[in-house]
């Protein structure tokens, strides 16, 4: 049996989040799907994604989960993460509808990486970078230099991604 001080030191370590920030470039994007800037009426479909990326293709159908996500990406557009910078976040939009989303807003002054969810059927495709670099070409084009994201360190897929683009500890 472990010690109780193992579990709270796991558990603490699991639930560290990382600041990382990355330089702002760009680079050619590869994806079978058209990638386009979201837009407010996506707001049902990004619900439907967040409930399939994080919870699963089996919750994507529940109502309290569809609801709670929906509250979520009212939030974003709302600004609760900052000013949604909506030509600067990206879908990959498939037949079935939303794949993959890359959402960013303005907080505190700079880019954020506010959120980032491919659905389960998706991933492993390269969708999430796909729409993550979509994302940092259109705000080199709007002449911005820095993306900053917020990750939980345990988030090993995220974390991989995240180096892959560029992002690195921000320190102060």
């Amino acid at each position: 049996m472990p010690a109780v001080g193992n579990e709270r030191e796991e558990e603490r370590v699991r639930s560290t989040r990382r600041h990382l920030i990355a330089e702002v470039e760009a680079r050619p994007v590869e994806a079978d799907l058209v990638i386009r800037p979201v837009t407010l009426e996506d707001a049902d479909d990004l619900a439907a994604l967040m409930v399939d990326a994080y919870a699963g293709a089996a919750e994507a159908h529940s109502a309290e989960a569809l609801d709670g996500a929906l509250a979520e990406v009212h939030k974003f557009f709302g600004g609760l993460y900052g000013e949604p910078m909506l030509d600067a976040s990206m879908v990959a939009v498939a037949v079935e509808g939303l794949a993959s989303a890359s959402l960013v807003s303005r907080y505190q002054g700079a880019p954020l990486l506010a959120l980032l969810m491919t659905a389960s059927v998706w991933k492993h495709r390269g969708l999430a970078r796909a729409t993550a670099q979509s994302s940092m070409n259109a705000l080199a084009e709007k002449g911005e230099t820095t993306l900053a994201l917020i990750v939980t360190a345990a988030n090993r897929p995220a974390l991989e991604l995240s180096e892959d683009l560029g992002f690195c500890d921000f320190t102060t």
